[in-house]
Parts: C-alpha cells; sequence; structure tokens
C-alpha cells in the first residue's frame, strides 16, 4: 500500500526533516535555513518527486506538484508564522517542471 505513494512520503519526510531543523535553529540561522532548505532542498526534492511521479503513472500524478507546493508553502507559516507568496513560485516551478520532464 506504501509503495504506491513512495514519492509523496520521501518528500514528507524531507518537509518534516526541514521543519525539525527550523525548531533547533540557533538566532541568527533563519537565513541560512531559509536560503537552504526553502529555495534548494524542497525544491529540488519537488523536482524529483514529480519526475517519479509521473514516470510510475501514478494516477494522481497531476496532482503531485500542487501538494508538494502546498506543502512549502505552508512550512514557514509552521515555523516561523509568517509566509510569502514568493515561496508559491520557488516551490510549483519546479514542481511542474519535474511533471513536463517525467511526461516526455
Amino acid at each position: 500500500m506504501l509503495k504506491k505513494y513512495k514519492s509523496f512520503i520521501v518528500f514528507i519526510v524531507f518537509a518534516l526533516a526541514a521543519a525539525a531543523w527550523a525548531i533547533l535553529l540557533n538566532p541568527g540561522d533563519e537565513l541560512f535555513y531559509m536560503i537552504f532548505a526553502q529555495y534548494l532542498v524542497l525544491p529540488f526534492t519537488a523536482f524529483i518527486c514529480s519526475i517519479l511521479c509521473v514516470k510510475r503513472g501514478k494516477v494522481l500524478g497531476w496532482l503531485a506538484p500542487i501538494i508538494f507546493a502546498a506543502i512549502i508553502i505552508c512550512l514557514p507559516f509552521i515555523v516561523f508564522g509568517a509566509t510569502n507568496i514568493s515561496f508559491a513560485v520557488f516551490a510549483l516551478i519546479p514542481a511542474v517542471l519535474g511533471y513536463i520532464i517525467g511526461g516526455i
């Protein structure tokens, strides 16, 4: 049963790891966290997981970019209490590109 949602589970594990890391931040480390986790690790993971969702022919593969983007947008709100619409761009574009490349 869980094999069916392996790509989603991998992405959620990365998101939870990023959230756990954010809780343990020292004062002044927020910028590094945002650049590394929000702009590099999570979008790259969304890109790879979107490719895998499409390649494996998942029924909800078209929904994957939206779910990944929603998680990336909500994570700063959960961690810092604020979010920004620019996270939508950094979250949705890699996921959609992964979906397109996976479909080729």
